[in-house]
C-alpha cells in the first residue's frame, strides 16, 4: 500500500486535469465559426473546455469560435478554441477549450 503526502502530491496536483462531466440528454449547443452557424451535441464539459460532436464535421485545430448553450438558468455564451478530434476516444468528437465566458448568473 502506498501513501502519498500532500507535499509529494502538490506538484502533480497543480498539473492535474480538471474534473470532466459527461453531458446527458444529447444537449445541443450552437457554434458560430467565421459567421457560419451549426449545431453540435455536447459530450463532456470541464472548467477549461469540453468536447462536442459537430453537425458539419471537424473544424481545423486552432480555429476560434463562439458557443451558445441554453441552461436552466439562462443562455451561456463562450468564446472557444477548437482542439484535436478524437476526444474521449470518439473519432467524431472534437475537443475545445474555453477562452472566455459570458452570461454569469448568481443563485440566491
Amino acid at each position: 500500500m502506498t501513501f502519498v503526502t500532500w507535499q509529494n502530491s502538490q506538484k502533480s496536483w497543480r498539473n492535474a486535469r480538471p474534473p470532466r462531466i459527461r453531458v446527458p440528454n444529447n444537449e445541443k449547443a450552437l457554434f458560430t465559426v467565421e459567421n457560419q452557424q451549426f449545431v453540435g451535441v455536447v459530450q463532456r464539459l470541464s472548467l477549461t473546455g469540453g468536447s462536442a460532436i459537430l453537425s458539419k464535421g471537424p473544424v481545423p485545430h486552432g480555429m476560434m469560435a463562439e458557443m451558445a448553450l441554453k441552461t436552466v438558468f439562462g443562455k451561456v455564451t463562450a468564446q472557444i478554441q477548437f482542439l484535436q478530434t478524437g476526444a474521449d476516444g470518439n473519432p467524431t468528437a472534437q475537443a475545445f477549450s474555453f477562452l472566455s465566458m459570458d452570461g454569469t448568473r448568481t443563485l440566491n
